[in-house]
């Protein structure tokens, strides 16, 4: 009888820790997906970079057309 009780104690004790590590297991699952948010935004960031940075060397090419062209009437001389 003592040691069945003692078993049920043991059993409830392991109850509780799987309870704990449960809790934990919770606890890292939303720190992850509050990564995976942070995440989606710096992926949205670069994103903007890249468009950005796009329409710089677009810009770039027109300069450089530009400056083709003034250099142009330099060379038929």
């Amino acid at each position: 009888m003592i040691q069945k009780f003692e078993v049920m104690i043991h059993n409830f004790k392991v109850m509780i820790h799987n309870f704990e590590v449960m809790i934990q297991n919770f606890e890292v699952m939303i720190q992850n997906f509050e990564v995976m948010i942070q995440n989606f935004k710096v992926m949205g960031h670069n994103f903007e970079v890249i468009i950005h940075n796009f329409e710089v060397m677009i810009q770039n090419f027109k300069v450089m057309s530009h400056n083709f062209e003034v250099m142009c009437p330099n060379f038929e001389a």
